[in-house]
């Protein structure tokens, strides 16, 4: 489960740069 939540973390850096990746996460949890 948690590497799904890096994957999609990942994929939010490229998109906003690191921005989107904890807000994907903050979703998630």
């Amino acid at each position: 489960m948690d590497m799904k939540h890096v994957d999609a973390g990942k994929s939010g850096e490229k998109e906003s740069g690191g921005a989107s990746r904890k807000r994907i996460r903050k979703s998630i949890a």
